[in-house]
């Protein structure tokens, strides 16, 4: 990637010369290395993006058709079509880190090989839900004998012990009452853990925080706590 000439221009033409009438040539030569390595990061940065923007896709659209004949996925730098008769299965992916969607990828099976389409940040598709897009697509590409799957996929967010959460904010996830926590927590094996903390503990020894709980793992058996404890209709 190459930064236009129409910024370096005007910086190699005005810029060089004064540095080197009234700084020296060592100072000027100092001053391009330190030109010449901000022009290769901001090189790598536009590269980065540009990838990105042909990577990224803002929607997908089925071609008129029953079934439909044609996938089409639009992206910011142009489109693909893709044949229905050339899809083997869908799978529906979406990554989630503390009950936050990250990332949603349609990826297409096809003859020549997987076709991995990543929604775009600012995209309709991406504020979708799972199951309503995979519903969709369910439905639409049934008849052409096109298999849909859906899967969840849970990073881990990796929080230190110190910053793992209190039984309040933990049943206000898992909308449970507070008293229960506990219980459930040691139950479904939730990471639990106190301390004594550093300030303090010259003057009350001995003396612990509250129990703080690994919101890893609370966002792990979270659909387990909710199917025991369903909301009231």
């Amino acid at each position: 990637m190459i930064v236009p000439a129409v910024v370096t221009v005007p910086v190699d033409i005005v810029v060089l010369p004064l540095v080197g009438v009234f700084g020296g040539w060592s100072v000027l030569w100092r001053v391009s290395w330190i030109f010449l390595s901000l022009l290769f990061a901001a090189g790598v940065i536009l590269a980065v993006v540009f990838l990105a923007m042909e990577r990224d896709v803002c929607r997908v659209e089925l071609r008129p058709g029953d079934p439909p004949r044609l996938l089409v996925v639009k992206r910011a730098r142009g489109s693909a079509a893709i044949p229905i008769g050339d899809l083997q299965r869908i799978a529906v992916l979406e990554c989630v880190c503390l009950g936050r969607r990250k990332a949603l990828h349609v990826i297409l099976h096809t003859a020549g090989g997987p076709v991995t389409c990543r929604a775009a940040a600012s995209s309709p598709m991406a504020k979708v839900r799972l199951t309503d897009l995979a519903g969709w697509l369910t439905q639409v590409l049934g008849q052409a004998g096109v298999p849909v799957e859906c899967e969840t996929l849970v990073e881990k967010a990796g929080v230190p012990f110190d910053r793992w959460w209190q039984a309040p904010r933990v049943a206000a996830v898992w909308q449970v009452p507070v008293e229960r926590v506990p219980e459930i927590a040691e139950r479904l094996e939730v990471k639990g853990r106190s301390w004594e903390p550093r300030a303090g503990a010259m003057y009350q020894p001995g003396r612990l925080t509250p129990v703080h709980y690994n919101p890893d793992d609370v966002f792990e058996v979270l659909e387990r706590v909710r199917a025991e404890n369903p909301a009231p209709s």
